[in-house]
């Protein structure tokens, strides 16, 4: 299967450009093999799962987040965090309000 690009330069390149068409297309071949070597390098090959999955496996195993104590807790906390974050400011948020 050949994939077929289109380059449009201005006339007085792709006059030039004619001329080099064969030299063009192994550059062009050498430019996207280069590209996927480069990319094949930078997948990960994971052999074990990430932080955050094994730490997403965790809680979906452990029985002491399935307590409701735990639950009733957790959302307590969840309700203080947001208290706190929408009433959190800076001493400098305070003078410019006071100004």
């Amino acid at each position: 299967m050949n994939i077929q690009f289109s380059i449009n330069l201005p006339d007085a390149l792709s006059d030039q450009a004619k001329e080099l068409e064969h030299s063009i297309k192994l550059f062009a071949d050498q430019k996207v093999q280069e590209a996927l070597e480069h990319e094949n390098k930078h997948i990960p090959t994971q052999t074990k799962p990430s932080k955050w999955a094994r730490l997403a496996e965790r809680i979906e195993n452990d029985p002491d987040l399935a307590n409701p104590e735990f639950q009733k807790a957790w959302g307590k906390m969840r309700e203080d965090m947001q208290e706190f974050r929408e009433g959190f400011r800076f001493e400098h948020d305070l003078a410019d309000e006071k100004a």
